[in-house]
Parts: C-alpha cells; structure tokens; sequence
C-alpha cells in the first residue's frame, strides 16, 4: 500500500516577502524540496504546483530532492500555475520562466548559467572576478521535458513542445513540436 505525505510549506507571510519567496495558493510537496533565495533576488510558485522529491512519489523515482534556487542577487524563477516537477534541480543566475501546466520529467536540470568562469584559472583559483555567464530560460504552457533532459542557457521552449526523454536542450525550440536529442532537434509536429 501506497503512502502519500505531503509537506505544505507553512512559512510566516513575513517570511514569504521579505526574502523573496511568494508560495500560490495550495502549493503541493511530497518530501522536502531545497528552496534557496540569494538576498535581492526572487521565486515566485504559482497555484496548485505540485514538487515531489521523494521517489515513491512519482512512477520513475527521483534521485534527489527538487532545486529551486536563485544563484546571484536580482536573479527571478516563476513557476506557472499547475505546474509538476519531480526530482527537478532549477538554478537561476538571472531569470527562468515556466509556464503553465508544464511537466518536468524526474532528474529534470535547468539553468541559465555556465556556473563557472570560462578561463582555466579563474575556474581553480579565482583571482579575478568573473562575471558569471547566464542568459534567461523561457518555458512556454503546457511544455513536458522528459526525465534527466538539460535546458540550458538562453533557450526558449514554445507552448506545447515536447521534449523527449535524456535530451540536452542547447537551442530554442519552437511551439508545437517533439524535439530530442544531444543536442535536441525537432523531430517532427505536434498533429
């Protein structure tokens, strides 16, 4: 017999505002999800979303707990209403958008961010700063990326695509289509 537990998150309204976290209205958690926000930044979840980071919560499992987290001060994440993750990892050093209705896949990674400086020195030592290199994420409604994809930078994924299972998303993708591969291609139209 299955059990189900779900965890609603209950912070204090001060909370929610005053560090940047605006939580919908029936926000659904199965397990404990990682919500991180750097001061000056902000992460809005929409109504009736719904994040699972435990494995009985979702057919195909989970091997970590769902990451939503903004990475640099001013950097936004918004969850569209409706909207089910399992397992997903979501990093913001400047903006990811997702619609409505969008369903990410177990293992599902977003970020618009390479995370670390380009020069090999910078990336060991770091000992001049290096702006990280980000550009935003836009997921258009009703978008389902299946399990362990990767979206990454500057990409924009249009109303109702597809995305298929393992596929690492370097390019936009338009609406209305299954796309998939390494790097993901359109594959053909949705009828």
């Amino acid at each position: 017999m299955l059990r189900y537990y779900f965890w609603r998150i209950a912070l204090p309204l001060f909370f929610r505002k005053s560090h940047g976290l605006h939580l919908g209205s029936r926000v659904a958690m199965i397990g404990k999800p990682i919500i991180e926000n750097k001061n000056g930044g902000s992460i809005k979840i929409g109504d009736r979303v719904r994040i699972v980071s435990k494995s009985w919560g979702t057919a195909m499992g989970v091997r970590a707990p769902s990451i939503i987290r903004t990475l640099l001060p001013g950097a936004t994440i918004y969850i569209g209403d409706e909207t089910g993750m399992s397992g997903a990892c979501i990093c913001a050093a400047k903006s990811v958008v997702i619609g409505k209705r969008v369903l990410l896949g177990s293992d599902v990674v977003i970020a618009d961010t390479n995370f670390h400086p380009l020069t090999p020195l910078n990336r060991v030592y770091a000992p001049v700063p290096e702006p990280l290199d980000s550009d935003g994420i836009v997921i258009g409604d009703d978008v389902f990326i299946g399990a362990r994809s990767v979206v990454l930078k500057g990409v924009t994924i249009g109303e109702g695509s597809v995305i298929g299972a393992n596929s690492v998303v370097t390019r936009s993708i338009p609406a209305g289509v299954i796309a998939a591969g390494n790097p993901a291609r359109v594959i053909r139209e949705i009828p």
